[in-house]
């Protein structure tokens, strides 16, 4: 008989440990990755999981739903307020002024957008293109990014499913979930203008930075 089963498991660079019950029963959560304090759960099999520390991974065109799902992890915060959106909205414009970004940026939080700017050399389609990215971020708990990365792993559109509208939904990077600890997903981040894994890259680099304060 197997006895008590201890799953570590990190949660943005710190460890926590569940005790499973001793029943065959338990062995069904294996293809079931918890991240209990953001209540979050992925299908990706525990024996081939990397454990997440605040060594965040770097963004590619073409990197795995399991290094962005790291990145969701090391980003989740313990609290997050209408200020950490103003905050956050402030670095990117500031990010993209001094790079000379041509992007739109928006926070959302708690079913309101409570940050939007529009950078030079963006344009209303960039707004459009937040819009069906955000929609993403909010119907799903994921990045959108992680969702065009998971559907194209399985060779698959996310507009395979009728009720997903290619009209309202955009499955590439940059729309990013506000992740809190104990609750979940509560808005998103998002940004318009460059390729998608660098509109998602621009966010991480925010997002890390305002972690670390955190």
């Amino acid at each position: 008989m197997v006895g008590r089963m201890a799953v570590r498991m990190v949660i943005c660079g710190l460890w926590r440990a569940s005790r499973l019950p001793a029943t065959q029963d338990a062995f069904a959560i294996s293809e079931c990755l918890c991240f209990v304090d953001a209540r979050l759960f992925d299908t990706y099999n525990l024996n081939k999981y990397r454990p997440m520390t605040l060594s965040i991974p770097s963004t590619t065109a073409t990197m795995t739903p399991e290094d962005i799902a790291a990145q969701e992890a090391a980003l989740t915060f313990p609290r997050f307020t209408h200020l950490d959106a103003l905050k956050v909205g402030e670095a990117l414009t500031r990010e993209g002024l001094s790079r000379g970004l041509p992007i739109a940026i928006d926070v959302y939080l708690f079913e309101r957008t409570v940050y939007s700017a529009g950078l030079p050399g963006s344009t209303a389609d960039n707004l459009d293109w937040i819009r069906r990215k955000r929609n993403v971020v909010l119907r799903f708990g994921k990045s959108s990014f992680r969702i065009g990365r998971e559907r194209a792993a399985k060779g698959v559109s996310l507009h395979d499913n009728a009720a997903i509208s290619e009209v309202d939904y955009a499955a590439h990077g940059g729309s990013f979930p506000i992740l809190v600890e104990g609750t979940g997903p509560i808005g998103a981040i998002s940004v318009s203008g460059l390729p998608g894994h660098e509109d998602h890259a621009t966010i991480i680099a925010a997002l890390t930075k305002l972690r670390a304060e955190a």
